[in-house]
């Protein structure tokens, strides 16, 4: 399973700023400050798979929700810089 996760894990550099996917659906504010907050550890992949799974710090009843949503949420992130998430 970490292997699936590791898209997740996987620096976003390359993506465009103007993709749609980032711009649709809802701010969601209180899982977007979990994954800030995720990442401000620098995480491994493996505690990024931990923290997605096991721990379901975004409250989700299934993993493929949790995934998808970080994945978005992550992306969205990544448009700026690390001193906007804290």
């Amino acid at each position: 399973m970490i292997a699936e996760t590791s898209f997740l894990f996987e620096s976003t550099n390359l993506m465009s700023l103007y993709n749609a996917e980032i711009s649709t659906g809802s701010f969601m504010i209180p899982e977007s400050r979990q994954i800030a907050k995720l990442l401000l550890t620098h995480p491994t992949i493996e505690q990024w798979f931990d923290a997605l799974h096991l721990d379901n710090v975004l409250q989700k009843k299934s993993p493929a929700s949790a995934k998808r949503q970080a994945r978005l949420i992550r992306n969205r992130l990544d448009t700026h810089n690390g001193k906007a998430w804290e």
